[in-house]
C-alpha cells in the first residue's frame, strides 16, 4: 500500500461515515417527530 492509496481509502471511509451519520440522524429525527406528533395528538387531541 502506498501513502496515496491509504489517503484515498481514508477519505472514502470518512465520506461514507459522514453519509451514514447523516442518514441515521435524519431517520431518528423523523421517528422522533412522528412520535412527538402522536403523543401530542393523544394528549391534546381533537376530542376536546
Amino acid at each position: 500500500m502506498t501513502i496515496g492509496n491509504i489517503m484515498f481509502f481514508a477519505g472514502l471511509a470518512m465520506i461514507t461515515i459522514s453519509i451514514i451519520i447523516t442518514l441515521v440522524s435524519l431517520v431518528t429525527s423523523g421517528i422522533r417527530k412522528r412520535r412527538l406528533e402522536e403523543y401530542l395528538n393523544k394528549n391534546y387531541g381533537q376530542d376536546n
